[in-house]
């Protein structure tokens, strides 16, 4: 099993192994409310979102390094809607939320790093 991203552009997508066991998901179901002059309360639900905060241990660096793949997708797509099937077979639209802020190198061929996005399911 395995974790694929993709966006139109180069490079189109990059597939990773599956994230750490653990994987946070983080159902945002927002609500606005108004309070008119009168008095009256409003709410207004948003478009629920899904938001993940994955975790790759492990990224291998030799033959290809899988890590500078995802930080190279990720520099190229960080504005972009970006697809992902995950390895429970379910797709998402959304957005990298923010850049990756530290790749570990946990051995001399495997690095690990986190990455968070948010989206809805297609």
């Amino acid at each position: 099993m395995s974790i694929t991203l993709s966006a139109s552009g180069a490079p189109a997508s990059v597939v990773l192994p599956n994230p750490q066991i653990g994987m946070s998901q983080q159902h945002n179901s927002h609500t606005n409310f108004s309070l008119t002059m009168s008095g009256n309360v409003f709410s207004h639900k948003k478009t629920p979102r899904s938001r993940f905060l994955l975790t790759f241990n492990n990224l291998v660096i030799c033959p290809s390094d899988k890590a500078d793949e995802l930080l190279a997708f990720i520099a190229a797509h960080l504005d972009d809607l970006v697809g992902i099937d995950d390895l429970n077979s379910q797709a998402y639209s959304g957005y990298i939320v923010n850049q990756v802020h530290e790749v570990q190198r946990t051995s001399e061929h495997f690095k690990s790093m986190t990455i968070e996005y948010e989206g809805n399911p297609v």
